[in-house]
């Protein structure tokens, strides 16, 4: 496995990572100047970004991988810059809610049982979360496809 990051530096980027994707505060305020801006509406992103930390808990039972889940990984990104595209995202309230939410689960979906993964934010941390929650006194749950 690999070294689990700390959430502060998740936070402020001081992890490997795709360009873009590793400092989550820089994304949060690139979301905050865009829904401010009027570019971006903030329903799908955070509707997105809810359903798959909620899936992440029922799926794998654990607080700590759910967060890393909302954390690690192209998931901001996504949620903020992707999902909130223009010509593809919904302009009804009711469409933004159903689109969030879809969204997310098919991502927890392909996560979980199309690749068994235990978090999104390599294979290579997986054991490190694992570790993580152990001593914090959780446990890693299984996948749908049985998988720990």
């Amino acid at each position: 496995g690999g070294e689990l990051p700390e959430v502060l530096d998740m936070l402020l980027g001081m992890r490997g990572g795709a360009i873009g994707e590793t400092c989550v505060i820089a994304l949060v305020i690139g979301f905050i100047y865009l829904v401010v801006r009027k570019v971006i509406n903030y329903e799908i992103p955070l509707i997105f970004v809810g359903t798959v930390f909620v899936l992440s808990l029922i799926v794998k039972q654990d607080v700590t991988v759910a967060l890393y889940e909302v954390l690690g990984g192209g998931l901001l990104l996504g949620a903020i810059f992707m999902a909130t595209d223009y010509v593809t995202s919904p302009m009804t309230r009711g469409g933004m809610l159903l689109y969030g939410v879809m969204i997310g689960i098919i991502t927890i979906v392909i996560d979980t049982v199309i690749l068994g993964r235990k978090c999104c934010i390599g294979y290579g941390h997986c054991e490190a979360v694992e570790h993580a929650a152990e001593d914090v006194g959780l446990s890693v749950g299984t996948n749908l496809l049985g998988h720990v």
